[in-house]
């Protein structure tokens, strides 16, 4: 007995291919986009370890330079400026161990947002100005600065650096508060505010 199977269709055609059923062409499309997700993702990762690898070096430098400062000139020979000098030094590996920390917290949802800015201000530290505080508002996208000085006029040549870093570029800061330390009357101490949003938008919802 001879069984014959029809292999085509009602009009003679044969069956549609797979690759033209919606349900794996749909399939198909999410797992790319996953894929291009994980890349970028990966991406990302790996510039975040090179900014914390860069951050790290520095920190060690500033480290090895106060070392340094503290083994040439014994307590009992510092005089005010050599003073000055350490104070600045210790400062500094402070400044860069607070921005590495944050930068580090991987359970702070606003280390990533504020990453780039925090590698900005990494990159734009001045021996002769640094920073004691760095306050991130994550809803105001605001970050507040506050620190000190021996040299008031270095404030604005900081600040007009950092506006024109990739990081603050269109963003603007407020008005920046300056006074003397009551305990060293050599020391200027300031305060400033960076508001992050572009300054079209700003002054729009003013």
């Amino acid at each position: 007995m001879i069984q014959q199977v029809n292999l085509l269709g009602k009009n003679g055609q044969a069956d549609k291919p797979l690759l033209k059923n919606p349900y794996l062409q749909i399939t198909a499309l999410v797992c790319l986009s996953l894929l291009g997700i994980s890349a970028i993702g990966a991406y990302q990762l790996h510039q975040q370890r090179n900014r914390h690898r860069q951050l790290e070096q520095r920190l060690q430098a500033a480290a090895g330079h106060l070392s340094e400062i503290q083994t040439r000139f014994p307590r009992q020979a510092i005089d005010n400026t050599l003073l000055q000098a350490l104070q600045q030094a210790r400062q500094r590996q402070q400044n860069l161990s607070q921005i590495l920390e944050l930068l580090t917290d991987d359970r702070s949802d606003q280390a990533l947002g504020f990453s780039r800015y925090l590698s900005a201000l990494a990159d734009q530290a001045d021996r002769e100005v640094w920073l004691t505080r760095i306050r991130l508002d994550s809803a105001s996208r605001d970050i507040d600065l506050q620190g000190s000085t021996f040299k008031p006029e270095q404030i604005p040549a900081l600040l007009k650096n950092l506006q024109t870093s990739p990081a603050f570029k269109g963003r603007h800061f407020a008005k920046l508060i300056m006074r003397q330390n009551s305990d060293n009357g050599a020391q200027t101490d300031f305060r400033v505010s960076s508001n992050l949003k572009p300054e079209a938008e700003t002054t729009d919802a003013e």
